[in-house]
């Protein structure tokens, strides 16, 4: 679900009509226009290589994202361990079994 937000986050920055956006375009229509039919299948090609782009950034966003929560999780642990007491000690009043002794004999 962060994927889709971050790809939709992203994707409102490359716009048409963008000079940044049309220039990597025009560049993946070149690299692709060889094995493309025509220019056509090339700037189609293109679109699709931005989309892709696109996504493959979301998701290392996505990750970091997790990373981060993963972090903060842990850094709250270390935190609780050297806040924590030790339990208080046993009352004298309850004594332990004694497992030493030996069994009765008759």
């Amino acid at each position: 679900m962060q994927e889709q937000i971050y790809s939709n986050l992203i994707g409102l920055h490359v716009t048409v009509g963008s000079g940044l956006t049309d220039e990597r375009l025009r560049d993946y229509a070149n690299v692709l226009a060889s094995r493309s039919i025509g220019t056509a299948e090339a700037n189609a090609r293109a679109t699709a290589l931005l989309a892709r782009e696109v996504q493959k950034q979301a998701y290392v966003l996505s990750f970091i994202d997790g990373f981060m929560v993963l972090g903060f999780g842990v850094f709250v642990a270390l935190l609780l361990i050297f806040v924590l007491r030790d339990p208080p000690a046993k009352s004298a009043s309850v004594s332990a079994p004694n497992v030493n002794s030996e069994p009765a004999t008759d």
